[in-house]
């Protein structure tokens, strides 16, 4: 965000072509944000002089629905190009006095497919974000609310009468941020907050075939954003994830898949860390100017459930299907499910600072099959990495709190009848790491990671 910090904040001349003071906050972070010149306010949309209340909502509702008696169903709703957006790119606000500022982009996608006779594939996707790089500078306090939310449902069904080929596909692609692309700075107090909440169904069923169900689901709190107040400064986001991935068959092979990514705050920068030693002010230059509170909380919960009557069943939570399987669209790339509180954080605040990093994550991933040929494996892996507060760039003037706080609760259950059992899972969990810590005064640092964490296999023959 530097190049977009330098273009809200440049150099100024008066008009009689004297110097004025710069409009830099590096230059001069102990002074107020003042305009000198009618060419600074020409660089933005929207010029209030005084106080300023704005808000932008945006929603997007796509249903679709695909039925056959006789035929292959399939029913798509929304695609990589399917966007709902509060503020969109290129808005830039200057308020002369208090700005209050509230985004909301709200979709939902439904897509429904049932055929009797043939295969049966059920596609949603869909992209929310509140605000996407956005610049906004106050004169005075400025408060900005930001929230994206997204719930999808994705269900297949077919009875079919082709064991080979009358499978049922259902995948669900949701990504949705509050925050993308920030600056913004205030005269005063200072207050953002962004939330950005997934919520994902997806359900795969078939009588005489496979049945496939797949999710790439990703909730974002703050992302990419500079932030500056002369006076406190309060930052709040969390990203919230919910998610049913569920794959059964009577007759074949069964396999679900699942990404799901949470983040409270990421890629945030408020005020110059990187100090070179010397005593100048674009050297300390201070993001906030008061009281700092920062907080970044992000929560996942995710069941991955998979049952097949007479085949094979693989669940694979935050793992990628190793056999490459690609019945439907959609393609899970998937290392490990990723939960963050606070991640690459930069903070310079001139006095007390509270510091709070929450990542938490409720996994359930079964895999389960009856079948009796020997073959029937039954398979179930997932892998997390969650992080409380990772990558800290830290200076306060006065006094510090640090809470990093990381919770996982995971159970991983594979059953088979007559072949294979295997449950894997691969956690991670990080309170602390990463960056640089400088407090003035009494600092108090707490991490706390806790995880619980039971994998079970039975295989009975």
């Amino acid at each position: 965000m530097g190049s977009v910090a330098e273009d809200l904040f440049p150099t100024l001349s008066s008009s009689s072509g004297a110097s004025d003071r710069s409009l830099d906050p590096v230059a001069n972070s102990s002074s107020a944000i003042q305009p000198s010149t009618a060419d600074y306010l020409d660089k933005f949309n929207i010029n209030v002089a005084s106080d300023a209340t704005l808000s932008a909502q945006a929603f997007s509702n796509l249903d679709a629905t695909a039925t056959s008696t006789a035929g292959k169903a399939a029913a798509t709703g929304g695609d990589t190009t399917s966007t709902v957006t509060g503020i969109d790119a290129g808005l830039d606000i200057h308020v002369g006095g208090v700005g209050n500022l509230t985004a909301l982009a709200q979709g939902t996608t439904d897509a429904t497919a049932t055929s009797v006779t043939d295969s049966a594939e059920a596609q949603g996707t869909l992209t929310a974000t509140g605000i996407k790089e956005l610049e906004i500078q106050t004169l005075s306090d400025a408060t900005l609310k930001s929230t994206a939310g997204l719930v999808g449902h994705a269900t297949a069904s077919t009875t079919g009468n082709d064991v080979s080929a009358d499978h049922a596909y259902a995948g669900l692609d949701l990504t949705s941020t509050a925050v993308s692309g920030l600056a913004v700075a205030a005269g005063g107090i200072g207050n953002l907050t962004g939330a950005g909440s997934v919520n994902g169904t997806v359900h795969a069923d078939s009588v005489t075939a496979g049945s496939d169900a797949r999710a790439g689901l990703d909730a974002t709190g703050i992302d990419n954003a500079w932030f500056k107040s002369l006076s406190d400064g309060n930052i709040n986001g969390s990203g919230l994830l919910s998610a049913d991935v569920v794959s059964s068959t009577t007759a074949g092979n069964a396999i679900a898949e699942g990404d799901f990514d949470a983040t409270g705050a990421s890629h945030l920068y408020v005020g110059n860390t990187e100090f070179t030693g010397t005593a100048t002010a674009t050297d300390d230059f201070k993001g906030i100017g008061g009281i700092a509170n920062i907080k970044g909380q992000a929560q996942v919960t995710a069941n991955t459930d998979v049952t097949s009557v007479t085949g094979t069943a693989a669940a694979y939570s935050g793992v990628e299907d190793p056999a490459g399987s690609d019945a439907g669209i959609l393609s899970v790339v998937a290392n490990a499910s990723t939960i963050k509180g606070l991640y690459d954080v930069d903070i310079n605040g001139a006095s007390d600072g509270t510091i709070l990093g929450t990542a938490k994550g409720v996994f359930t991933t079964t895999a389960s099959t009856t079948g009796d040929t020997g073959a029937d494996d039954a398979t179930a892996k997932a892998a997390q990495s969650l992080f409380g507060i990772h990558d800290l760039n830290l200076n306060l003037g006065g006094t510090g709190l640090i809470n990093a706080i990381v919770n996982d609760t995971n159970f991983t259950d594979a059953h088979s009848v007559s072949g294979n059992a295997t449950a894997v899972s691969t956690l991670d969990g990080i309170g602390l790491a990463g960056g640089d810590i400088h407090i003035a005064g009494n600092a108090t640092i707490l991490a706390n990671v806790g995880i619980d964490s039971h994998s079970e296999s039975t295989a009975v023959a």
